[in-house]
């Protein structure tokens, strides 16, 4: 397999390619990224954004996310810790791109899923 991530593949918006990188999966664990490339890793362990999930039920997940020292709670109206990885992914991606984690997360508190996943 391929773990070379070429620097063409990451956003250049920022004015420097960022990559968000998930390194509680084998796989990301193993990427490799040019020097020009910052890496930005999420997970369960030691990473730029570590959460931990607090609560789940049937009406969402409340997990404690926390990035640069901050710590924040979130409500997901989500269920299951895939879609707690992927949100986490999402507030990462939005911080990246100058948003303050909080902000990030707003558009994520209505998110209802995917019609027909989970349902």
């Amino acid at each position: 397999l391929f773990f070379e991530v070429p620097e063409k593949v990451v956003t250049r918006k920022l004015g420097r390619p960022v990559a968000v990188i998930n390194v509680d999966d084998p796989f990301g664990q193993r990427l490799r990224m040019s020097s020009k490339v910052k890496k930005w890793t999420y997970g369960t362990g030691a990473s730029d954004f570590q959460f931990r999930i607090l609560k789940s039920d049937f009406s969402g997940t409340q997990f404690s996310l926390t990035h640069r020292g901050a710590a924040y709670n979130f409500l997901l109206p989500l269920v299951g810790q895939h879609n707690v990885y992927n949100a986490v992914a999402a507030v990462a991606v939005g911080v990246a791109a100058g948003a303050a984690p909080e902000d990030a997360f707003a558009g994520l508190k209505t998110f209802a899923g995917v019609p027909g996943r989970l349902e």
